[in-house]
């Protein structure tokens, strides 16, 4: 069988932004501020990034600092560090 070359488009920079948000838009969702920033922070790797790589890199890119622990794993150990009393207890 005889292959015949062939280009593939590869889009980069503000060029691959644009389709992300057109195709995003087309497939009814929002563009938001938020998508944008992870968009950005993801097309700065040039390696796979890891959730925590993706946030850091957005909040560095905001001025602000990661926060160490999500809500979720937050509100664990604040119910696991709260002392318990007879109270709290009888409304169990």
């Amino acid at each position: 069988m005889l292959m015949t070359a062939h280009k593939h488009h590869v889009d980069r920079g503000e060029p691959l932004k644009e389709a992300a948000r057109k195709h995003l838009q087309q497939s009814g969702e929002q563009w938001t501020d938020m998508r944008e920033a992870v968009f950005d922070a993801l097309s700065g790797f040039d390696r796979p990034a890891s959730a925590y790589d993706i946030a850091e890199a957005v909040s560095n890119s905001q001025g602000r600092r990661p926060s160490g622990r999500s809500s979720k794993s937050a509100a664990p150990a604040a119910i696991a560090e709260t002392p318990r009393t007879e109270q709290s207890l009888s409304k169990c």
